[in-house]
């Protein structure tokens, strides 16, 4: 079986707080994501963060990707990585970006089952923050 690639994306507004991603870009709510019926495994992930953050402020942050529901065997959490940066310039702004591919993942995952994909930010600060998450089915 060739494999078979979802997305959904969002913003997560505040530290320390799960939020869904559930959007994909103008479609507001694109609908749940189904594990394909003949996928065996969710067996990779690409993950994209964006991060703004705004003048005279620190910022950073770990990421941490939950993903669970019906079609996933147990929740699955995965610890992306860190940011962080200092603005001291007034009037200054800086944007930060990553993408993050996971591969082998070997995620047992049950046929035409909901998943769900929450991410959080522990300890940012005064940052603006988007994830988008690609699931790659096999």
């Amino acid at each position: 079986m060739s494999s078979i690639f979802i997305t959904r994306e969002g913003p997560i507004a505040a530290a320390d707080t799960v939020t869904p991603i559930t959007t994909l870009g103008s479609r507001a709510t694109p609908g749940t994501v189904f594990v394909p019926n003949n996928a065996r495994r969710l067996d990779s992930l690409i993950l994209a963060t964006g991060q703004e953050t705004p003048a005279g402020t620190d910022g950073g942050g770990v990421l941490f990707v939950r993903i669970s529901g019906g079609g996933i065997e147990g929740e699955q959490i995965i610890m992306v990585g860190g940011q962080t940066e200092q603005m001291t310039t007034q009037g200054d702004c800086s944007s930060l970006g990553t993408i993050e591919v996971l591969e082998d993942l070997h995620i047992d995952v049950k046929g035409n089952e909901a998943i769900t994909v929450d991410g959080e930010y522990a300890g940012i600060e005064a940052m603006d923050n988007g994830l988008g998450v690609t699931y790659g089915f096999e």
